[in-house]
């Protein structure tokens, strides 16, 4: 394999002959395919790793690489050419300083980030160009009981390089009912992701389906007969909700606009002020009075007209919600 230069995929689907199709259609030379029962073994030329992992990616594979091409393998290649006594003593210092070295850790996650597991691993002193004093084990029960939310983390060293996957707990609502075979819909929902790890998807991206309806069934075409099995997979969806208020005719509320005119008038022995017309269509009115002095018969009075404007309230839609 090394002198080749390949690298190892297991993708874990039952359709071994429907994955090669998609490979080879895709122009990627499969250099090997090993069948494994639920999973198949690919092997393909490491300068097309970009394409074939953009290919599972973009088919919802459920995959893993198994095996790659380290530098010290490539340091191994080139000593080698100097002869095989000299490259037997190289491989020996290199395997005895390198075991339990890390150079590279990889990690996978949909939703944890990185740099948690990082932290994590670093607390425990494991780190890029160190060497490797804890187990496998130790690792994955500190990323589970140090990371929230976390329900599965497995740590596996290849080589000098560390393969770290992690996997969170599902809410409730993700989980959906079992109906012998088949696997159905919780809820209304328009389809957004469907992988299938045993069954036939029965629903497709961009369907809207009901509460009720089979998305997995459980069988597999065999030319044109249907086999039974167990349904197994996910699917994923956008729900949706709508609401209903109503609003009398009476509730609509008055707020200033923030215009306003003044005028301040004189008043002579209690008589009653002068009015003046602000040029609102509606306004409210406040009269403050200020006396001149104890022996002065007047006092200052002021109106100032506040405009006003009649709204009907924003819907609260969380409160129609809870109805």
């Amino acid at each position: 394999m090394t002198g080749k230069n390949l690298v190892c995929f297991e993708i874990f689907e039952l359709n071994h002959g429907r994955i090669l199709s998609k490979i080879r259609a895709e122009g990627i030379y499969v250099e090997k395919a090993v069948s494994k029962g639920r999973s198949l073994l690919v092997y393909c030329r490491k300068k097309q790793l970009s394409n074939i992992i953009a290919l599972f990616d973009r088919m919802c594979y459920n995959y893993k690489s198994v095996e790659y091409e380290s530098s010290v393998g490539r340091l191994l290649r080139r000593v080698k050419s100097g002869g095989i006594l000299a490259a037997a003593a190289v491989y020996a210092a290199l395997a005895f300083y390198a075991n339990g070295l890390v150079l590279d850790v990889n990690v996978r996650s949909e939703t944890v980030p990185r740099t948690e597991v990082i932290e994590v691993l670093k607390n425990l002193g494991v780190e890029e160009g160190k060497r490797l004093t804890v187990s496998e084990t130790e690792m994955e029960n500190a990323i589970i009981k140090n990371i929230d939310g976390v329900s599965f983390a497995s740590v596996k060293k290849s080589g000098c390089r560390l393969n770290v996957t992690v996997k969170e707990s599902l809410d409730g609502e993700r989980f959906f009912d079992f109906d012998k075979s088949v696997i159905r819909a919780s809820k209304s929902a328009v389809v957004t992701r469907v992988i299938v790890w045993s069954g036939t998807a029965e629903c497709s991206v961009g369907k809207a389906v009901k509460e009720g309806d089979v998305l997995i069934g459980g069988y597999y075409t065999v030319g044109d007969e249907k086999v039974g099995t167990a349904a197994s997979g996910e699917v994923y969806g956008k729900c949706y909700f709508t609401a209903e208020t109503f609003y009398g005719p009476n509730v609509k509320t008055a707020r200033r606009t923030g215009r306003s005119k003044k005028k301040t008038f004189l008043s002579f022995f209690g008589k009653k002020q002068a009015s003046f017309d602000p040029g609102f269509e509606s306004y409210e009115t406040v009269i403050s009075e200020k006396t001149a002095g104890i022996f002065l018969p007047y006092k200052y009075v002021t109106v100032e007209c506040f405009e006003t404007e009649y709204v009907l309230p924003a819907p609260d839609f969380e409160v129609v919600r809870e109805r």
